[in-house]
């Protein structure tokens, strides 16, 4: 199997199903054997009921009693996943899946990660796009790295990952995943540009909450890794 696509999603019931569909249709044009994995981390809307109900076969179906973060949910569909490259993508409609493409054309030379960054953030609000900025900068300077964007749409050879533990249950984990990767090997990764999406029905989930989450696990992973 190619890919292990994961989607995150949380009271994501006007969004997913167009997410799912636009998923499967960029994986079909691109011929790639494909798994798409679900984890609803405890929606409380018709998100898992949306998801059960279209009976397709490369979709799995993960229902999380409670909410447990984001970076959880993305570590209990990897548990699930079976193909050489482990993909996540959100489920808020945002991601261009054109990425898939870009993930065909570029599998095939064996990179150990692909990461996304953005072109341009004009479809996001501006303390997004500054939030965005402060936090790359920040990561950058406090554990030694050189990356445009570590929280995007990534695709990581999955046995490497399997080799690496998490402490990060929130949205921090995508740059813990690739200060330890760095820190492991002479990684060989690619960065692609992949715009975002205007969204017409904006994500339910807490925007505070993540940023508080995010914040205290980056300063707790400076003092403490």
């Amino acid at each position: 199997m190619d890919l292990s696509i994961i989607i995150p999603c949380l009271n994501e019931e006007k969004n997913i199903k167009n997410v799912l569909f636009d998923v499967l249709k960029e994986c079909k044009k691109n011929n790639l054997k494909m798994e798409i994995i679900v984890v609803d981390d405890g929606s409380t809307d018709e998100t898992f009921s949306i998801v059960s109900s279209l009976k397709i076969k490369e979709i799995k179906l993960i229902k999380n009693k409670k909410n447990i973060g984001f970076g959880r949910s993305f570590w209990t569909g990897f548990k699930a996943s079976k193909g050489k490259y482990t993909v996540l993508i959100a489920g808020d409609g945002e991601t261009d899946t054109k990425i898939i493409s870009l993930l065909s054309k570029n599998i095939k030379k064996s990179y150990d990660v692909l990461l996304a960054y953005r072109p341009n953030q004009r479809n996001r609000p501006k303390y997004r796009v500054f939030l965005s900025l402060a936090y790359t900068r920040l990561v950058n300077f406090l554990f030694n790295m050189n990356f445009k964007y570590t929280n995007g749409e990534n695709a990581y050879k999955t046995k490497l990952l399997k080799e690496i533990k998490l402490k990060s249950n929130g949205f921090f984990f995508q740059t813990e995943i690739l200060f330890k990767l760095t820190k492991k090997y002479n990684l060989n990764y690619l960065e692609v540009p992949i715009p975002l999406k205007k969204v017409k029905y904006k994500s339910s989930a807490l925007r505070i909450k993540n940023i508080i989450t995010l914040i205290y696990e980056l300063l707790y992973f400076a003092i403490f890794r």
